[in-house]
């Protein structure tokens, strides 16, 4: 999902991504094997359950809140990209004024010294 974001983005609109989300996403992906590795089918261990329960749920809340930033990203980046060209239109313009105005001197010039 947030792949297609730059890492700027993700780290001006959504700072707890990197700093709690993926730790957390990434601790849930180590913890998750090893609760069902080291379950007893016969005989369950109830806070065995519960704690993957809770990392089940925890991973749940952070999608969630992964989807629910979507809109805020793509408006981010869309407006990133919009300065971005904004800022090129801006540039080639100054240099296209400097050529014509190089050009205009370079002609009157040539006037006067004819």
């Amino acid at each position: 999902m947030v792949k297609d974001f730059s890492r700027d983005t993700l780290v001006d609109v959504f700072p707890e991504y990197y700093s709690k989300i993926v730790p957390e996403i990434e601790d849930a992906m180590l913890k998750i094997p090893r609760y069902k590795s080291e379950k007893d089918i016969g005989n369950p261990n109830l806070e065995s359950v519960k704690g993957y329960v809770e990392i089940i749920e925890g991973t749940k809340l952070h999608f969630a809140k992964v989807s629910e930033m979507m809109p805020s990203l793509v408006d981010y980046e869309n407006r990133k990209k919009i300065e971005e060209r904004n800022k090129n239109i801006k540039e080639y313009g100054v240099r296209l004024l400097f050529v014509l105005v190089s050009v205009l001197l370079g002609y009157l010039l040539a006037q006067l010294h004819s």
